[in-house]
């Protein structure tokens, strides 16, 4: 399967099962792990996403399909073959926008529940009763790891985090093995949705059993929608999930998003570089800094932690502290405007 001449023969065994013809397949598109092909048959336009290494990536990726297209086939691309041994995930091409493009063409509050939408169908249609996956138990140990890391990337520069505050923590690391499990995306981004018209995700090799909600948080914290957009977003989830056995009130819903929004904060904290950006500030997205990551990341956190928990102060001293070292670094909010307007063509 290494060579081209290899997955022409995939590629057209699997069609000819079909009834279908290739006419072309084109050159390998690399990406980030895995390649893909543009093929055009007789009848439409696929892709094939291949793998060339045997990891728990491409594993996530075809698992995650296989399942997606017996119990939620509307919410992922139409799903042709898919060869976890060959590591090889034949779709249908499907043309759309990324989130970019969609906010860019659309009103973002329709945007934001069409979003919604498909992510609460992908927590019902993937519930699971099932123990954890290890995925989110290797998650949860490199997170420990980091949090110590953190500490001492903190003290060097004067700061402390409390024991109370360090028991809150250990206990935010595991929150996303809790129930309610679902199959979870696990790299929510703009490029990884597109829209046509409803929302569709199209990358998992990040995709594993983890909290239910654990994919919805992300877009507070990690890629942080401006909190208008959100609130919409949130309500969009609740309107589908409504009623299920898993979230009987809306307070308990919203506990246990502010629940995972924390997880996935503390996250970005031990994920963002602090240790360079304590010394010297970088690009990371657009004109969003590292350090203006950072600061987001911990208003964010001040916003879903209660006020009788000792995190909340620790983010809060932390937050103001990082805020007099850096004083030319301004609004910590990403332009949401700015990024769409660059990702124009």
């Amino acid at each position: 399967m290494s060579e081209i001449a290899g997955i022409d023969t995939w590629v057209r065994e699997r069609l000819i099962a079909i009834g279908e013809r290739v006419e072309s397949i084109g050159d390998p598109i690399a990406g980030t792990r895995a390649d893909r092909h543009l093929i055009q048959t007789d009848r439409r336009r696929l892709v094939l996403k291949r793998f060339p290494r045997a990891d728990e990536f491409a594993i996530r990726e075809c698992r995650s399909y296989t399942l997606l297209s017996q119990r939620a086939p509307a919410i992922v691309p139409p799903v042709v073959a898919i060869d976890e041994r060959a590591r090889c995930i034949l779709l249908q091409h499907i043309e759309g926008d990324d989130l970019f493009g969609a906010l860019a063409a659309n009103d973002p509050l329709n945007i934001m529940r069409a979003l919604g939408e498909s992510i609460a169908q992908l927590m019902l249609a993937t519930s699971t009763a099932e123990p954890i996956d290890q995925t989110a138990v290797e998650e949860r140990r490199s997170l420990m790891i980091n949090i110590g890391k953190l500490h001492s990337d903190l003290a060097a520069a004067g700061l402390h985090i409390g024991e109370a505050a360090t028991q809150s923590m250990i206990a935010i690391a595991a929150a996303a093995e809790a129930a309610p499990l679902a199959l979870t995306q696990g790299d929510p981004a703009p490029s990884n949705i597109l829209f046509s018209p409803g929302a569709r995700f199209i990358d998992f090799e990040y995709g594993a059993t983890r909290h239910a909600l654990f994919d919805l948080a992300q877009w507070y914290m990690r890629c942080p929608l401006p909190q208008a957009w959100f609130d919409v977003l949130t309500s969009s989830v609740w309107a589908v999930v409504v009623g299920r056995s898993d979230f009987v009130s809306r307070a308990q819903f919203d506990t246990q998003l502010r629940r995972m929004c924390q997880h996935a904060g503390v996250y970005m904290l031990t994920w963002l570089p602090l240790s360079a950006a304590l010394q010297q500030d970088r690009p990371w997205v657009g004109s969003w800094s590292v350090r203006r990551a950072l600061l987001c990341t911990l208003a964010r956190l001040v916003s879903v932690t209660d006020a009788e928990d000792p995190l909340r102060l620790t983010f809060e001293d932390l937050e103001r502290s990082l805020h007099l070292q850096w004083t030319d670094v301004g609004d910590c909010h990403i332009d949401w405007n700015a990024l769409i307007q660059s990702s124009r063509p």
